[in-house]
């Protein structure tokens, strides 16, 4: 396990999850959202996307991709090692999504995007996340040669850090 990705429903704790993964391990993290977004409106094309996380996992022999993306997810697959699906409860994933709108700057966002910027349809995304994203997204993981790593609350997810320490 040294080139990983760690995917989930926004608001799941992917971000937590790679940070703390990534100073146990002493590897880069990689945020998508910080290099996607440019502001609450704008962000960067698909194939400048791609060329940051090729460059990215090019230049380091371990890492940590952080970012659903479902878009790029199987292309990103052939860069990583390992997958790490949080398939945290969906309320604790909207209750964690509306309680970071307080927090305007996070440093795993792009420093142009305000997150108390309140978004109807990103809300409608998280609450629908288990039910219209994740079946394709365990689909994809099971038809790849790759190991991976299901995660369903957040005791899991402290025993699984406990575990690398």
């Amino acid at each position: 396990m040294k080139k990983i990705m760690i995917i989930g429903c926004p608001g799941s704790g992917k971000s937590r999850l790679s940070k703390l993964l990534g100073k146990a391990m002493g590897i880069p993290v990689l945020h998508l959202d910080y290099i996607y977004h440019i502001d609450n409106f704008e962000h960067i094309s698909s194939e400048k996307l791609k060329e940051m996380i090729s460059t990215f996992a090019s230049n380091n022999d371990a890492f940590i991709i952080d970012g659903n993306y479902q878009r790029t997810m199987e292309w990103r697959m052939q860069y990583c090692d390992t997958v790490i699906l949080l398939d945290i409860d969906s309320n604790i994933c909207l209750r964690n999504v509306i309680n970071r709108m307080e927090e305007v700057k996070r440093d795993d966002m792009a420093p142009g995007f305000d997150n108390s910027i309140f978004n109807e349809n990103f809300i409608e995304f998280v609450k629908n996340f288990k039910h219209d994203k994740l079946p394709v997204i365990k689909k994809l993981i099971k038809s790849k040669d790759i190991k991976n790593i299901v995660l369903k609350d957040y005791a899991e997810i402290e025993e699984f850090l406990a575990k690398l320490m």
